[in-house]
This record gives C-alpha cells, structure tokens and sequence, in this order.
C-alpha cells in the first residue's frame, strides 16, 4: 500500500512538471521564431510608438546588418561600425559613442531588438489565446541584463511582433509595433545636414 501511494506521489509531481516544460519550449520556440523572422531580412524599418508612465511618442528605426537608424520625436540616431551618433535637434548636439553591441533594448540596438534567446535570460510563456502568445523574459541570477525583465507580445501564427515592454524595476516602457516593411536601408550620417551643431564624444 505504502508503495502505490509513492508511485502515485510521483505520477502526480511528473504530471505537475510537464505543463511548465512545455510552455518553457513553446516559449523558446516562438522566440526562436521571432528571431528568425528579423534575420532572414537583409534590411527593414519598424514603425513603432513609445509609451512611458503618460506619455506616447511615434518613432521608427531602419536596420541593416549592424547599421541602423532610429528616429524618435526631435532625436534621431545613426550607428555604424561601432559608433553611435545621437542627434539633439533642439540643442543642435551631436553626441559620439560607443554601439552596445550587447544590448537587446529597441531604442539603444534595435540589430538586436527582438534577438532574446541566449543564456541571460529565462523564458517562459505567460499566454496562449485570440491569437497572441506573451512571452515574459526574467534575467537569470548573476546575469547583467542591460534590459531588466522584458515582455513580448506577438502573433502567435505569424510570430510578427505587437509589442515589446521592458521592466526596470517597476517603471515600465512600452513599444507597440506598428508596422514592419522589409526591403528599407537605414541612411548614412551626413555631416552637411548637421553643419554648426556641437559634437560631444563619450567614447
């Protein structure tokens, strides 16, 4: 009797276990896919819109390869063989520094935006249903996540993006993708369209 109440035990704690191992592998599937996706573009914009606390401001990046673009409001950000140069229209500033080529956040390396499986994070799948999977990406212990816990909401068929939301201890910002075309190249600095503007290198 004593040994059908343990295989019973143990028949019910594996039956527990193989729900969380499955979402864990869907959730990595889909962000596998999602990865994919970008990958298999050699270039392409995203328009997005930015909300923090109250605040929503449009934007848009281009990416090709490494390259990329961003603009957001009156800033605008050039980044190219390891430099980054980000462009203060209102202050006519042009700000030099290095690519964290580390970095997954949208705004700061949007080459790897949506490029988050690897060993800083744990994934796991949060929801499946009307279409969208949301998948919560928590930084694992010892690691330096430069986003904190991010949020990754996107079809679940077409494994395209809806939003992406990063978790710095509480404050949250929020990317909603609008939409994505392929084919689009970032543009190259000009220093002519930035004549008089002051230069400050941080690298």
């Amino acid at each position: 009797m004593l040994m059908i109440r343990r295989i019973l035990t143990i028949g019910c704690l594996l039956a527990a276990c193989v729900p969380q191992v499955s979402a864990a592998d869907r959730a990595e599937e889909l962000l596998a896919a999602l990865a994919a996706r970008f990958r298999a573009m050699e270039s392409y914009e995203v328009e997005f819109v930015v909300t923090a606390d109250e605040h929503r401001v449009t934007g848009r990046y281009a990416v090709a390869g490494e390259r990329y673009y961003i603009t957001v409001g009156d800033a605008e950000v050039y980044a190219d063989a390891g430099l980054r140069r980000e462009i203060d229209n209102r202050r006519r500033e042009i700000t030099l520094a290095a690519v964290e080529a580390q970095s997954r956040n949208i705004l700061t390396n949007p080459a790897r935006a949506f490029d988050l499986l690897g060993d800083d994070y744990r994934a796991s799948l949060l929801r499946e249903d009307d279409g969208a999977a949301v998948v919560r990406l928590e930084p694992r212990a010892g690691k330096s996540a430069l986003t904190g816990a991010v949020t990754v909401t996107l079809d679940a068929a077409t494994r395209q993006p809806r939003s992406i939301a990063y978790d710095y201890d509480g404050a949250v910002l929020t990317v909603e993708v609008v939409r994505i075309a392929p084919g689009v190249v970032p543009p190259l600095f000009d220093e002519g369209r930035y004549a008089g503007y002051e230069t400050i290198d941080f690298r």
